[in-house]
């Protein structure tokens, strides 16, 4: 009887939707890349402390993840009203989102270093930065092509 009981709530319990787990594994991966391509660029060695920090973030996140799991999981356990359990749900969510979007300004910070100079980087990924920053002030400063 408790066998049963435990089977049936591991498969009952709120998950985060996959569609944004996918997507934070994708945003870790794609600024790994990113990373060793500035490491690359600016003949960094790439040793295995810089691995371990991708680790220890994909640990962190996955510490955070759990948190909202847990508690949108209690809300639901303890049947405190459906507006607990959405607010939970909700928490989680943009927890996830939130992590996401510093996977994508680091993406784009890793982005500008390799290749501060093309015309890519200056029309496109630095304003795009400025926005993902906030950095409103500096938005519409438009930089000079450096005279080679």
């Amino acid at each position: 009887m408790l066998l049963k009981y435990l089977f049936i709530s591991a498969f009952a319990i709120i998950l985060p939707p996959p569609d944004l787990l996918i997507w934070l594994g994708v945003t870790m991966f794609i600024d790994l890349l990113t990373g060793i391509a500035k490491a690359i660029k600016k003949n960094v060695p790439r040793t295995s402390t810089g691995y371990r920090r991708t680790v220890a973030k994909f640990i962190q996140y996955g510490g955070a993840i759990a948190i909202g799991i847990v508690l949108a999981n209690i809300a639901d356990y303890k049947k405190e009203g459906e507006i607990n359990k959405m607010i939970y749900t909700y928490f989680s969510n943009s927890m996830l989102l939130f992590i996401i979007y510093i996977e994508i300004t680091s993406i784009l910070e890793n982005l500008i270093e390799v290749s501060p100079d093309s015309d890519f980087t200056r029309k496109f990924l630095k304003p795009v930065h400025r926005v993902f920053s906030f950095d409103f002030k500096q938005f519409f400063i438009t930089e000079e092509k450096p005279k080679s």
